[in-house]
């Protein structure tokens, strides 16, 4: 029989590996001897070493340091051991990933508003402030009538103009002027804190009637730090568009201001009505996780990595092990091989130096009975001094055929030579 087996296996997502399952499948496919062995996988909900901690509003969730902090209580309660600097060197190695891919992103900064001064925005007139710094925990805003009183405009619209330069109620900085004035400038100054400094941004918005009866639309935007000495440090770029980039990389964009910091019955009642899943992202931005969600998804992408690479995820635990004592076995015969190689090549080295010995003894005796010296003769110079010989011997026949003997006029006689002598004495 080739029996059909079933298997399901509870557990915790990481312990489902390729290398894992196929083991399981090998296991029961060689005890039942069985062809089809199908494993069905798990998850465990309820794992009772795991919880959760909540985290203070004080602790910063992007802190590198405390991000290690969470990750060794983790270990710790759970008491899952593992060896510490190895745990470093890869929450380093994720730490720099992320701190590449977010080098030109907006980083969340803490942040809070402490004054709004405006005049002639929208429904409200002249030199209207709301101190938010004398407001503390939840703050109803009620007007009369209950309806078209300005409670949004003045916490809603009001603080997108401030940052962004537009409001849920107008499409143009045209719309935004009082129709109930005819006032031509419409201005609006918030003071705000970011990381522990005070910053001011100012709009002013004006406009002026063309010939033609239209307006025409001027805005302006300043952006302030203040010192601690009290002096104003402008921080406003050349161009607005610079300032208005300065300003969503200090607080956020406006996509996240509507998402995580603004809160209105609309995208309260879109969070609510949302799947799980979008829920979820939401909420993790709004808390401020999306940093350990990026850093999970850049963990998993270097296990993935990782686990591609071991021969584990690729072969079956079965094969392996038949490949490894196969291996074990060359590895003896290999072992056996080189000894006797080996014990070979020292008999060869013996009769190497026994034929060495003798050829030299061979030369030695062929050249017993040779003159030395010739044997130190040297033909070519030799012939070279032969050739010097001939040459020398060519130029001395050449001087002496070229000598000329004749006869002298006079010879030499003794018994003149006397004569003359004795005359002379």
């Amino acid at each position: 029989m080739n029996p059909f087996i079933k298997v399901t296996w509870e557990d915790v997502p990481e312990n489902f590996t390729p290398e894992k399952i196929r083991r399981v499948k090998s296991y029961f496919e060689k005890k039942y001897n069985a062809k089809t062995v199908q494993v069905i996988t798990k998850t465990l909900t309820n794992v009772n070493q795991t919880r959760l901690e909540s985290l203070e509003a004080s602790d910063n969730i992007l802190d590198h340091q405390y991000q290690k902090k969470l990750m060794k209580d983790f270990l710790s309660d759970n008491e899952i051991i593992i060896k510490e600097e190895l745990m470093e060197r890869l929450d380093n190695k994720v730490n720099s990933q992320i701190d590449k891919l977010n080098e030109n992103k907006v980083r969340y900064n803490k942040w809070y508003i402490r004054k709004v001064e405006f005049s002639n925005f929208l429904s409200f007139g002249d030199n209207n402030v709301i101190d938010f710094t004398g407001l503390d925990g939840i703050t109803v805003i009620e007007s009369t009538p209950k309806n078209f009183g300005g409670k949004s405009t003045s916490s809603v619209d009001l603080l997108m103009f401030l940052f962004f330069n537009t409001t849920t109620k107008t499409k143009t900085n045209g719309e935004i002027f009082n129709r109930f004035t005819d006032k031509n400038d419409v201005s609006v100054r918030g003071e705000i804190t970011i990381d522990g400094d005070d910053y001011v941004i100012e709009r002013k918005t004006s406009r002026k009637m063309s010939k033609s009866g239209e307006y025409t639309v001027k805005n302006d935007l300043e952006f302030f730090k203040k010192a601690e000495d009290g002096s104003i440090v402008n921080l406003s770029g050349e161009q607005r568009r610079e300032t208005e980039a300065f300003i969503s990389s200090a607080i956020g964009t406006q996509e996240d201001f509507l998402s995580t910091i603004l809160t209105t019955g609309y995208n309260l009642e879109e969070l609510i009505e949302s799947k799980p899943t979008a829920r979820g992202q939401i909420l993790t931005k709004f808390l401020g996780l999306e940093s350990l969600k990026q850093k999970e998804e850049i963990c998993k992408e270097i296990y993935s990595d990782w686990s591609k690479k071991l021969v584990s995820n690729t072969n079956n635990i079965v094969d392996l092990e038949q490949e490894n004592s196969n291996n074990e076995e060359s590895i003896v015969n290999s072992t056996n091989e080189i000894s006797r190689l080996e014990v070979a090549l020292e008999g060869f080295k013996t009769s190497l130096a026994s034929y060495e010995e003798k050829r030299d003894g061979l030369l030695s005796d062929r050249n017993n009975d040779i003159d030395q010296e010739l044997i130190k003769t040297n033909p070519v110079t030799l012939e070279n001094d032969i050739k010097a010989l001939i040459t020398k011997q060519s130029e001395s026949k050449s001087q002496s055929d070229a000598i000329v003997v004749s006869e002298p006029s006079q010879y030499y006689v003794e018994t003149e030579h006397n004569e003359l002598k004795a005359k002379i004495n």
